[in-house]
């Protein structure tokens, strides 16, 4: 337990540096044209401990005109050319992720915001909508930053926990004045569109109880999964063999958590874990790796399952 204060307070403590890298006291708001793109950091935040006592940085982002942001993540990335003439520099641009967490009710609404540091020059999206009562959740999650699609530039992994319990992951592409979403996984994560499908995911049933899971881009990846404690006797046929009836056969993605980034020969892949939902009820959790195509699309390269 104290590994794992001591690893937040350095985080942190690195952020804290980040930001004051960033910071140029010399120039005021407004010093800067309107029509400008802001590029200084508040010199005024302060460290606060909270209700679990781990410790946290607020911060102004005055170059983006937003106030009272705690800093839930942070990654370095080389996310635009510009600023990269020279090979030998060192990488620059920083993304972090924040909320104003200063009121504290649980039915108070908040922006969850991505600010991009480029060169001392800063833009920023709004990303989602959380509640108050949901912070502590949206701490337990990741931010990577990783060339996933080979065009020698870094894309953003986002992933956290959300208030219903599920999670939400996206891969975002940055350029020199917009951030967009490339990848969502809720977007497929439906009954009418589901990720599973992508993730190349299917199950067949056989006797007694049982089920197969296998993928369909993973050639020896097969495992066999025992139902007879997640299904009562009637849902089987005589033969155990599960009916295909109230819609028990199909297979849904869950909860996505746990994504890191590997590196591979050619560009960087992203390993994740997830929960598995056969009609209602809990199935497995698999581990997933997936590269992301020159067409930002799936590419899974390898399925393990973790549990059943």
């Amino acid at each position: 337990m104290k590994g794992n204060q001591y690893f937040k307070l350095f985080s942190i403590l690195l952020t804290v540096l980040l930001l004051t890298a960033c910071a140029d006291s010399s120039k005021t708001l407004s010093q800067i044209s309107s029509q400008q793109q802001l590029s200084t950091v508040s010199d005024s935040h302060e460290d606060f401990q909270d209700q679990q006592g781990l410790v946290t940085l607020t911060t102004d982002f005055d170059q983006v005109h937003l106030k009272n942001q705690t800093v839930l993540y942070s990654a370095w990335g080389r996310f635009t050319k510009e600023g990269y003439e020279d090979p030998n520099l060192l990488q620059q641009h920083c993304c972090y992720i924040t909320a104003d967490l200063s009121v504290k009710q649980e039915s108070f609404e908040t922006d969850l915001n991505m600010i991009i540091s480029l060169n001392g020059e800063f833009i920023f999206k709004k990303i989602d909508t959380i509640l108050q009562a949901d912070a502590d959740r949206i701490t337990v999650g990741s931010l990577h930053s990783a060339d996933l699609n080979g065009d020698g530039l870094d894309e953003l992994v986002l992933n956290f926990s959300v208030g219903n319990g599920n999670t939400v992951t996206r891969i975002y592409k940055v350029t020199q004045d917009t951030i967009d979403v490339i990848f969502d996984f809720d977007e497929f994560n439906s009954y009418e569109s589901n990720l599973i499908q992508k993730l190349g995911y299917s199950v067949s049933f056989i006797k007694n109880k049982k089920a197969v899971l296998s993928n369909s881009t993973v050639a020896q990846f097969k495992k066999e999964i025992d139902l007879s404690d997640q299904f009562l006797e009637e849902a089987f046929d005589r033969f155990g063999v599960l009916k295909e009836e109230d819609d028990l056969r199909d297979l849904y993605v869950q909860t996505i958590y746990e994504c890191k980034i590997f590196p591979s020969e050619t560009n960087e892949v992203f390993r994740f874990n997830s929960t598995l939902i056969l009609g209602t009820g809990y199935f497995a959790t698999v581990q997933t790796t997936v590269a992301l195509t020159a067409e930002n699309e799936l590419k899974v390269l390898d399925a393990l399952v973790l549990k059943t």
